[in-house]
């Protein structure tokens, strides 16, 4: 509950996101950067994420703000901007984002992005369920995943991912000899053996992080 952090960092967040501002186009963020890296076989366009990652921003500063006893009716101002550009520039009117992926609905759904929670819904567990209850998500995604899915209510997809042994999952990299989490989810696969040693680490925390979901939803050790 200290406020220390936020005080002394407040500036360089607020200086940070009037950044992102600037350099965005009517609210939209460049085409540009890693991405949901390493994701399964589904590309979440850039724009898209760092565009949700804009809205999530003005929210937090809302948030801060709030906490700090500032005025933040600015960055609920900004957020409602993006989200209204988020949505005018990548959703259709039939509920689908731009590049119609996990990932995608996942920010929507995590960010308050969405005006029509079960249309986003509806989307993300058709593009689970087309890849036969598999994830697909990258390093961003895979974080969102599970408790989203747990706070809409479909825990029982969140476990049937869980326990997957076939690829992509977190038992297929168990049942071919990880003992750590692997940087990606082909690091090594039995009809291609071993990914470009470029970049195949095998002791990688990335996609660790449904850790914390185990932790919160799993384990009920969650903060206040």
């Amino acid at each position: 509950g200290k406020t220390e952090p936020l005080i002394q960092n407040y500036e360089a967040m607020e200086a940070y996101l009037n950044y992102l501002l600037d350099t965005s186009d009517d609210f939209i963020r460049p085409k540009e950067g890693f991405g949901d890296w390493l994701s399964a076989d589904e590309v979440t366009p850039q724009d898209v994420l760092a565009t949700a990652f804009l809205a999530y921003d003005a929210r937090l500063m809302a948030q801060i703000s709030g906490v700090l006893e500032k005025d933040s009716s600015k960055y609920n101002q900004y957020f409602q901007l993006i989200k209204k550009a988020f949505n005018e520039k990548f959703t259709l009117p039939d509920g689908k984002i731009e590049g119609d992926t996990q990932t995608g609905y996942l920010m929507a759904v995590k960010f308050g992005l969405t005006d029509d929670i079960e249309k986003t819904k509806s989307h993300l567990v058709r593009t689970i369920e087309r890849r036969n209850n598999h994830l697909s998500t990258g390093f961003v995604g895979v974080s969102y995943l599970l408790p989203v899915l747990c706070d809409l209510g479909l825990s029982k997809l969140a476990y049937t991912i869980l326990l997957n042994e076939t690829y992509p999952s977190w038992g297929y990299s168990i049942k071919n000899g990880a003992t750590t989490i692997w940087e990606r989810w082909n690091s090594y696969t039995i009809e291609h053996g071993f990914a470009n040693n470029g970049m195949n680490s095998f002791n990688h925390y990335s996609l660790g992080s449904v850790a914390e979901w185990m932790y919160e939803y799993m384990g009920g050790i969650k903060p206040a």
